[in-house]
């Protein structure tokens, strides 16, 4: 399971328990460093005879696999473009999925969406009603950003810009030659406060888009700027493509031209909190559909 969809799960995980009455068992080798302890303590090494309903949440199941899964409960896939799926009692995409053709295949429910544990958790601790945006450029590589990623991007950004990065270990504010160290704690203070991210497909586009930031897309693989190509228009990405094909000049006028409509701020954060709860009772709306608990 990547780190994003550890992420939604842990999010729905304790929205059911908090809100719902409901604690789900998770199914995993060892529990991911954020989730919290109620719910790390449900982790399951073995797979139970009998369930409501198993939720796959990864990419590429197999047949054999989800064959095992159904012998448990029925099985929901989320973002599946394995051969298991067709194999699944329910499939849904959250994110876009590319079908073999290279179209994005249609949503069983359109509008459904999935924040991350690290985001509601950080967004329902903040006593700040409002961030004002007070960064510029985000940049967000991920954990296993390459040695150099970050000044390479960094050279494509108007000398005058703010900017806050967050590559592999290495994560700080920067603005002329002032640089200063941040940590992994101030992530989502820091997308808050900022007017554009930049960073490759993923999780991390959506709750920007929830803060009030304009999006531009740098990524990894053609893979994920496919990704990037089929999104919701609602994001509004501009998809500057993949790392080793970039086109300097365009980058550096789409970067000018985002900082041109990103929006002044400020962000009221229990507004941003109140669509991403939304989001998780929805998501539960549709489950009771699927399932009577």
């Amino acid at each position: 399971m990547g780190t994003g969809h550890a992420q939604r799960m842990t999010a729905l995980g304790r929205r059911l328990r908090q809100r719902h009455g409901i604690t789900p068992a998770f199914w995993m080798d060892q529990a991911p460093p954020f989730m919290p302890e109620e719910l790390a303590a449900t982790r399951i090494s073995r797979l139970p005879s009998h369930a409501g309903l198993v939720i796959r949440d990864m990419r590429d199941s197999s047949h054999d696999e989800i064959g095992t899964l159904k012998k448990t409960a029925p099985v929901l896939v989320i973002d599946d473009m394995g051969e298991g799926r067709a194999l699944a009692d329910h499939a849904l995409d959250l994110l876009p999925v590319p079908a073999s053709s290279g179209m994005k295949r249609p949503s069983d429910r359109d509008g459904l969406f999935l924040p991350g544990y690290t985001f509601v958790a950080a967004l329902e601790s903040f006593h700040e009603d409002t961030f004002e945006k007070t960064i510029d450029v985000l940049y967000y590589a991920g954990a296993r950003a390459a040695e150099g990623l970050d000044e390479h991007v960094r050279s494509l950004m108007p000398e005058d810009v703010s900017c806050a990065v967050f590559a592999g270990g290495d994560s700080y504010r920067v603005k002329g030659t002032a640089r200063q160290p941040i940590s992994a704690g101030d992530y989502v203070p820091t997308m808050l406060s900022s007017r554009v991210l930049v960073s490759h497909f993923g999780l991390t586009m959506y709750e920007a888009r929830a803060c009030g930031c304009e999006i531009i897309g740098i990524n990894p693989s053609d893979y994920h700027s496919h990704l990037c190509d089929i999104a919701p228009p609602s994001l509004g990405i501009t998809n500057l493509g993949a790392e080793d094909g970039l086109n300097y000049d365009q980058a550096r006028a789409a970067i000018r031209a985002a900082l041109v409509r990103a929006q002044p701020g400020p962000v009221r954060t229990r507004e941003v909190l109140a669509a991403a709860q939304e989001s998780l009772d929805s998501f539960t709306e549709y489950l009771r559909t699927i399932i009577a608990f």
